[in-house]
């Protein structure tokens, strides 16, 4: 697990499957809001995408919130 250089927060970081790039999420499926759909392995978040209409979350994959909606420094 990493800290958001801005605010400090726990981050984990997950593999954008369409892009490679990572992205920094909270860890933890918080059932009520949340953006991007990723596999874990044991603690760790492997790969992901952002969900959307057309890409709703699928089965075996945990529901994660992109850290950038919650980072209370983000500029």
């Amino acid at each position: 697990m990493s800290r958001c250089r801005e605010c400090g927060a726990s981050i984990a970081f997950v593999r954008m499957a369409d892009t490679g790039r990572l992205m920094p999420c909270n860890p933890g499926a918080d059932p009520d809001r949340w953006n991007v759909a990723c596999i874990k392995s044991g603690a760790l978040y492997i790969s992901g995408y952002v969900i959307t209409d057309k890409q709703p979350l699928a089965p075996g994959f945990v529901p994660v919130l992109a850290h950038l909606a919650t980072c209370t420094k983000k500029g």
